[in-house]
C-alpha cells in the first residue's frame, strides 16, 4: 500500500489537505473535514495508514499546486482563554475585591517580564500594576485613572502585533488594574497570565507549564484568603 493516498476527487476546486496519523486501517473521507493549521480552519481529508514503518511519526501534508509539503510536527495548539476551571472559579466568587485585586497583580508580575524584555522602553503594563497597588493600598478609587491604566497596558499589546509571551503578559496587566472596578477581571488577569507561560514554552512542555503556573495561582490565592482572615480577626 502506498505510504500517502490521496483522497479521491470530489469536485473541490480547491486543493485537497491530507492529514497521516499513526492508526491502523484505511479511512478517506468522501467529505471534507475541518482542522486547524496555523489558527487557521481548513478543509481536510483524514487518511490513515497501515504502514508499520511509520507508526511513531505524525506529518501534516497539505497538497498545493507546486506539490505535497510535509511538516514533520503538528503545529503548536492554542491556549484557549474559555477553558474552565472550577475549582479555581468557586475559589474566586469567594473572595473579595481586595484580595483579588492582589491576586491579580501578583499573577500579571510573575508574567511582566516577558514584556518588558520585548519593548524595554514601554512602561504602560508596569505602570497599570501600580496604579492597581495604589488602589489596594489606599482604597481611592479614580474610575478615569483605572480606566486609561487598563487602555493602555491592552493598546501596548496590541502594538505587539502578533501572539507572543509578551502580548499576553500585558493583556494581564491591563486586566489586572480593571479588578479596581470588577472583581471578575482578576481571574481574566490570571488566564492571560496562564496564557504567557503558555506561549513562551516548548510545544512538548506547554501543558505542563500552565499547570504548574494554574497551580501556583491557586495555592497563592489561598494564602491570600488564610491572609486577610486572620487580619479580620
Amino acid at each position: 500500500m502506498d505510504r500517502y493516498t490521496r483522497p479521491p476527487d470530489h469536485g473541490d476546486p480547491s486543493p485537497p489537505y491530507i492529514l497521516h496519523t499513526p492508526q491502523r486501517g484505511i479511512y478517506s473521507s468522501p467529505t471534507c473535514h475541518t482542522m486547524r493549521k496555523d489558527s487557521h480552519m481548513v478543509s481536510a481529508h483524514v487518511v490513515m495508514t497501515r504502514d508499520t514503518s511509520y507508526m511513531r511519526k505524525k506529518h501534516w501534508e497539505i497538497s498545493t499546486p507546486r506539490g505535497i509539503q510535509t511538516m514533520k510536527t503538528k503545529p503548536k495548539p492554542t491556549f484557549s482563554l474559555a477553558r474552565r476551571d472550577a475549582p479555581l472559579e468557586i475559589l474566586v466568587q469567594k473572595t473579595g475585591k481586595r484580595t483579588l485585586a492582589i491576586w491579580a497583580a501578583d499573577c500579571a508580575r510573575r508574567v511582566l517580564p516577558y514584556f518588558t524584555e520585548h519593548a524595554p522602553e514601554d512602561d504602560r503594563p508596569a505602570q497599570a500594576l501600580m496604579i492597581l497597588w495604589a488602589w489596594i493600598e489606599t482604597g481611592t478609587f479614580r474610575m478615569a485613572e483605572i480606566r486609561t491604566a487598563s487602555l493602555d497596558a491592552h493598546a501596548a499589546a496590541r502594538e505587539i502585533g502578533e501572539d507572543t509571551p509578551a502580548r499576553s503578559a500585558a493583556r494581564a496587566a491591563g486586566q489586572a488594574v480593571a479588578t479596581a472596578h470588577v472583581a471578575g477581571h482578576a481571574l481574566a488577569s490570571a488566564r492571560y497570565a496562564q496564557q504567557a507561560v503558555f506561549r513562551a514554552a516548548d510545544a512538548a512542555e506547554a501543558e505542563a507549564a500552565v499547570t504548574s503556573e494554574r497551580d501556583w495561582q491557586y495555592g497563592h490565592l489561598l494564602k491570600l484568603l488564610d491572609t486577610a482572615a486572620e487580619h479580620d480577626r
